[in-house]
């Protein structure tokens, strides 16, 4: 019944909609809950969160929340707070975490291609893509060419079962990252094959010299 009571306290209602008045930032937004509300009045979407939500919303006195920019405005405001939203299955109702705990909690999922882009709305919600490599061997130097690229709660990885990259970040990012990945999704050139053989090489004798020091050791 505890659980219950404090889940209800935290939904926004999204009564009035056809009547929700635009306004100013710092009048409609001065915190990041109330600011939910105004968002929810706007947009015909409910929030809940678990308890206060900590942060401010600041801003000059131009900024205005309309019913066109709300959804984005709000989503970004979150993103610079440490928070995200995730959209529930209902899709009329977001639930506000930590950014931090994106990685433990599922997330929208698209998929993309050298041929096709794919669909990511214009917000700081986190996504996941999933990117069809057209050559797969260079798919490691991807992965760690794009790592310096991540936000901060962002991760990549490679997958080479099915040779494709598996990209979890907002979706503002995600639409770099994809720029950035069909750029480099291209056949590698000789000498790339010729440096990468040697580090194969390179790495196979470490690891034997490795072995051996370990079987001196033991003898």
């Amino acid at each position: 019944m505890r659980i219950i009571a404090l889940v209800t306290a935290v939904i926004i209602p999204s009564f009035f909609v056809l009547t929700a008045d635009a306004g100013n930032l710092k009048t409609k937004c001065s915190t990041l809950e109330i600011c939910a509300e105004t968002v929810s009045q706007l947009t015909n979407r409910q929030y809940i969160f678990p308890g206060h939500l900590k942060g401010k919303v600041l801003g000059t006195e131009g900024v205005e929340f309309t019913a066109e920019n709300a959804d984005s405005l709000y989503s970004q405001i979150l993103n610079e707070n440490g928070y995200t939203r995730i959209l529930l299955e209902d899709k009329k109702t977001y639930r506000i975490i930590n950014a931090r705990d994106v990685r433990y909690t599922p997330v929208p999922q698209v998929n993309g291609s050298f041929e096709n882009e794919p669909v990511l709305p214009n917000t700081t919600d986190y996504h996941m893509m999933s990117y069809q490599m057209r050559y797969p061997d260079i798919s490691s130097v991807v992965t760690r060419s794009l790592r310096p690229f991540m936000s901060r709660y962002g991760r990549i990885i490679d997958n080479k079962v099915n040779g494709t990259l598996v990209v979890q970040d907002t979706a503002l990012n995600l639409k770099r990252l994809y720029g950035l990945i069909k750029q480099m999704d291209n056949e590698p050139t000789r000498e790339m094959k010729k440096k990468w053989k040697k580090e194969k090489e390179r790495y196979h004798e470490i690891q034997l010299e490795k072995a051996r020091n370990c079987t001196d050791k033991k003898s």
